[in-house]
C-alpha cells in the first residue's frame, strides 16, 4: 500500500489502486478525511485483491467498518468497479453527476450495460464477437449497483464532505456525465480522466453530443482557466504542467480530427471502423485486430468522436445501409 499525503489542509491522500488492464496499471483514488468523516473520490476497479488494498488504506486512516461518503467522477469500471464490495462493507452514500446517474438507471432497466452503446459501435463497424466478448469482461463500462443511496449532482453544484468545500466541474468528453470536484478552500481540482499526462485520455462517442470534441477542448480551456494549484487527476504520477499538457492536447486531437476527414476524402463509403484502420495510432501495432480488445473499442471510440464532430461541422455525411445494418461516411 501506498498512501501519500498530497494536501495538507484539508487532509487529502492519493491512493494507487491496481488495474490489470494497460496503459494505466493503476487508478488514482483520493481519500479527504476529517474527524470521524471520510471521502473517497472515485474507487478503483473490482475484485478482492483490489478492495483488500483500499480496505487496508482505509483501516490505516481509522475506517474500518465506518461509513464513508464516495463520489464517483464516472462509470468506468477503473473507477466505479469497487463500489459494490464497499458499498455492502461500509454502508457507502454515493455521489455522482446527474447524466451518470441517468446512464445507471437506463442500464438496470435494461438489466445490462449500456446495451445501446453496443449497438451502436456494432452500427459503426465493431464486430459482434467483440461485443459479445467485452458483455462477458469487467470492461462494460456502467457498473450496476443498488441506487438508493445516490445523490446526483449538477454541474456547480456546492457539497461539504470531510472537510472539504467542493463545487460539481462538468468535464465532458471522456465519458457520459464526467464530472470534476474543485475543493475550493485549497484550490485543488479532481479531475478525473480529463487531462492525463502518461497517455492522450480515450473518448467516448456513444451518449456524448455529435460536437462531443468540441466539448471535450473547450473543457480543457476551462481546467487552464480555472488555475487549480494542484490537479489531482486519475491516472500516471501527478504532475502539474496542465498548460502545456492542454494545448498538447487540444493540438492532438485538432489533427487527429483533421487526419480523420482526409481519410474520408480519399476513401469515402468507410464504416467507423475502417476509417480507424487507417489513421495512425500510438499502439503497440497498427493491426488493430491484434490489438487487446479494450483498445480497439477505445480506438474506435476516439475516431468516432472525431467522425461525429465532422458531421456536426457538415464536413462529412453519415448514411445508414439498411443492407449491412451499419453506418457509412462521406464527404459533404
Amino acid at each position: 500500500m501506498n498512501l501519500v499525503r498530497v494536501v495538507e489542509d484539508p487532509e487529502i491522500y492519493l491512493l494507487r489502486v491496481p488495474f490489470p488492464h494497460k496503459p494505466h496499471k493503476k487508478t488514482n483514488i483520493y481519500i479527504a478525511v476529517k474527524g470521524g468523516e471520510c471521502l473517497l473520490i472515485d474507487v478503483g476497479c473490482g475484485g478482492d485483491a483490489p478492495f483488500a488494498f483500499v480496505e487496508a488504506a482505509l483501516e490505516s486512516l481509522g475506517f474500518a467498518n465506518a461509513p464513508l461518503n464516495v463520489f464517483l467522477t464516472h462509470l468506468h469500471p477503473d473507477h466505479a468497479g469497487l463500489l459494490p464490495y464497499l458499498a455492502q462493507a461500509h454502508r457507502a452514500s454515493v455521489i455522482m453527476g446527474e447524466e451518470s446517474y441517468r446512464s445507471l438507471l437506463l442500464a438496470r432497466k435494461a438489466g445490462c450495460s449500456e446495451g445501446k452503446g453496443w449497438e451502436y459501435l456494432r452500427q459503426n463497424g465493431l464486430p459482434p464477437s467483440d461485443i459479445a466478448a467485452i458483455k462477458e469482461t469487467d470492461l462494460a463500462p456502467t457498473v450496476l449497483f443498488d441506487t438508493a443511496s445516490v445523490q446526483a449532482i449538477a454541474d456547480r453544484d456546492m457539497l461539504e464532505r470531510a472537510g472539504c468545500m467542493l463545487q460539481a466541474v462538468s468535464l465532458r468528453g471522456h465519458a457520459p456525465g464526467h464530472m470534476g470536484l474543485h475543493e475550493k478552500s485549497s484550490n485543488v481540482l479532481f479531475s478525473g480522466d480529463h487531462l492525463l499526462f502518461d497517455v492522450s485520455p480515450a473518448l467516448q462517442s456513444s451518449f456524448i453530443p455529435q460536437n462531443g470534441l468540441d466539448l471535450y477542448i473547450e473543457d480543457l480551456h476551462k481546467i487552464c482557466s480555472m488555475a487549480p494549484t494542484l490537479l489531482l487527476h486519475a491516472h500516471g504520477e501527478l504532475l502539474n504542467d496542465y498548460v502545456e499538457r492542454a494545448q498538447w492536447l487540444i493540438c492532438h486531437q485538432t489533427e487527429r480530427k483533421l487526419e480523420v476527414l482526409k481519410v474520408i476524402r480519399k476513401n469515402p463509403n468507410l464504416t467507423g471502423m475502417e476509417v480507424a484502420q487507417r489513421l495512425r495510432w500510438n499502439t503497440p501495432t497498427q493491426n488493430l485486430r491484434s490489438l487487446p480488445l479494450y483498445l480497439r473499442v477505445c480506438v474506435l471510440e476516439t475516431a468516432m468522436v472525431c467522425i461525429n464532430q465532422l458531421v456536426h461541422d457538415k464536413l462529412v455525411s453519415r448514411v445508414f445501409s439498411a443492407s449491412e445494418g451499419s453506418f457509412r461516411y462521406l464527404p459533404s
